[in-house]
């Protein structure tokens, strides 16, 4: 690793952070770069090692992205019984606060009243209990390709009854459920829900083309 594959990555993260690299963001990572432009994005939780949520085009802040499994460029990607890095947990518990702190020093501090899932199958631990930290009132969007996928209960598979817990501790939340709450009426009751099953960069071209619309609308009633 420390002769082959470390010098591997960092050339790898030169390439990227000098934007010389082949590899781009798609739209969806456009789509997060918008809302951050736009001042209602809170923070970006990703499962990818790509670094491509902090690609120079994107211009989002280093702060507002939690890459929870580590970064293939900057060569600390996490591995299977390794603990997610500190920064997953702390970001948790400042976002996912119930109460907005009188003192809070984070001016981002406060409730999250969205949480958009794209392109996961919600079945890595403890990554897919993350959804279910928001707070109650909170609006909930899934988008994935297949969700079917996203909807199996991990506890049916014999690995996950030998290894998983049904609950998790994640920052200063001792007991949070990992199970898919998506469906059902405790999801229900508790957050208000949208379930989309699309490819995540063929949602956003329909979501750019409504917004597109609705301008053009208003320049015309102007």
């Amino acid at each position: 690793y420390q002769y082959e594959i470390l010098p591997l990555l960092e050339d790898l993260g030169k390439s990227f952070r000098s934007g010389s690299s082949s590899i781009q963001p798609t739209l969806t990572h456009r789509f997060c770069a918008w809302l951050n432009e736009k001042g209602w994005l809170r923070r970006v939780y990703t499962q990818n090692v790509d670094g491509l949520h902090l690609h120079p085009t994107l211009n989002i802040e280093k702060e507002k992205v939690v890459e929870c499994h580590g970064s293939m460029i900057d060569g600390n990607p996490v591995l299977y019984g390794d603990d997610l890095p500190q920064r997953f947990y702390d970001c948790c518990d400042l976002d996912f606060d119930q109460i907005i702190p009188k003192n809070a020093s984070d001016s981002s501090a406060g409730t999250v009243d969205l949480i958009l899932v794209f392109g996961t199958s919600l079945q890595v631990f403890p990554f897919c209990a993350v959804p279910n930290l928001v707070p109650r009132g909170c609006t909930r969007v899934i988008v994935n390709r297949c969700l079917e996928h996203c909807l199996i209960e991990k506890e049916e598979t014999p690995a996950y009854r030998r290894q998983m817990p049904r609950r998790v501790r994640i920052g200063k939340r001792r007991s949070v459920s990992m199970q898919n709450l998506w469906t059902g009426r405790e999801g229900n009751t508790r957050w208000r829900q949208l379930l989309i099953e699309s490819d995540c960069d063929d949602f956003v071209q329909r979501f750019n083309s409504v917004v597109n619309d609705e301008s053009h609308e208003e320049e015309r009633s102007e």
